[in-house]
């Protein structure tokens, strides 16, 4: 029976998948399980501040400093050691003021109270609200795009594969490659030219510019684009140059000079005839 009861209580691990389902309460709980990261940092605040507290009231209190001498028998009791006055201002925390009744009979006791009030409810929770918002907020917008990553990443499959199938369509010799006369006829097409520039999100001049950018010089063919170099190329556009992109440019001129340098020496070496 015991391991049938234990059995059925494993039924809450159903509101798991639930939860799961319902996307803003399942972003709500990853935004709680992270604040609890931070929350730990507050709660060690929280029990430095009640300890230091414990230690404060008990000798002001419980051990009758206050009062000159000897303290209330009520106060005497809540505050006699540092643990029980620890736990009677971790009740003060919580709304529980009635175990500060005893001190509150003079304007000591009252500003003693208004110190600890004001640390423990006023700063303590202020910080712990403040981080719990912000780790919420992080996991709320992280959740976010992650969500418009897997999506983006979905539409441009979707928009690669498309590509790829009109490419296919077009390439009649299976070259895997389009001259610029059937590039051009793709694009003096309407239908062909309004779906190449849907699914690669440019226009007709950006796509031409694209084409004399990527294209290479063949001596049958003229011009030649491999679309998959263009499809490839669709990922960066738009983005903006980084630092290592720009050094492969550098590299890749200090090479062409180089090699015109020996071209020319070459050239000039060689005796006129």
């Amino acid at each position: 029976m015991t391991l049938l009861q234990i059995l059925r209580l494993l039924r809450v691990l159903r509101l798991a998948r639930v939860v799961r389902s319902i996307k803003p309460l399942h972003r709500l709980l990853l935004g709680i399980v992270e604040a609890l990261q931070g929350v730990s940092g507050v709660l060690l605040l929280a029990a430095i501040l009640l300890y230091a507290s414990g230690i404060i009231f008990t000798t002001l209190v419980g051990h009758g400093v206050m009062y000159d001498g000897t303290a209330p028998e009520d106060a005497q009791e809540v505050f006699a050691t540092v643990p029980k006055s620890m736990f009677a201002l971790f009740k003060v925390m919580n709304e529980d003021q009635s175990v500060v009744d005893p001190i509150l009979i003079n304007w000591k006791g009252r500003l003693l109270f208004a110190s600890f009030m004001i640390f423990s409810n006023w700063v303590i929770l202020a910080i712990l609200t403040s981080v719990v918002s912000d780790y919420m907020i992080s996991a709320s917008q992280r959740s976010d795009q992650e969500d418009q990553m897997r999506r983006n990443k979905l539409e441009h499959d979707l928009a690669t594969n498309d590509l790829v199938a009109l490419f296919d369509h077009l390439d009649e010799d299976h070259s895997h490659s389009l001259d610029k006369s059937e590039f051009m006829t793709v694009l003096t097409d309407d239908c062909l030219c309004a779906e190449l520039c849907q699914k690669s999100g440019l226009s007709v001049p950006d796509l031409v510019d694209l084409f004399n950018c990527l294209s290479v010089e063949t001596e049958t063919r003229g011009r030649v684009l491999h679309y998959q170099d263009f499809i490839h190329q669709l990922q960066d556009e738009g983005k903006n140059a980084d630092k290592r992109s720009v050094l492969h440019v550098m590299t890749f001129l200090r090479s062409m000079e180089r090699r015109f340098v020996q071209r020319l020496d070459r050239l000039l070496e060689t005796p006129a005839e």
